[in-house]
């Protein structure tokens, strides 16, 4: 469970099955869109809207506070589940 998109979206932890169907549609719908930032981002330093080496810093650490440590984390886990290590 990734806390702190719970406490971003202002959600309890879910402790039935339905709160968790409840967080995770609130999660698929309000989440941060990692994806989406980093498309942005990458068209902003090669127009130079953004300079890497000003703003590449920040740009991490917003990724890491979007989760994506966490996202990278499960991507790995589920594809190791079904290729094997």
């Amino acid at each position: 469970m990734n806390y702190t998109w719970l406490e971003n979206l202002n959600l309890p932890a879910p402790t039935t099955v339905d709160e968790l169907y409840n967080t995770l549609v609130a999660f698929r719908d309000n989440a941060p869109n990692i994806d989406q930032y980093v498309n942005e981002m990458v068209a902003a330093f090669i127009t130079g809207n953004k300079s890497v080496d000003k703003d590449f810093d920040s740009f991490l650490n917003d990724l890491k506070k979007m989760g994506l440590n966490r996202y990278l984390e499960i991507v790995q886990k589920t594809y190791d589940e079904a290729y094997g290590k």
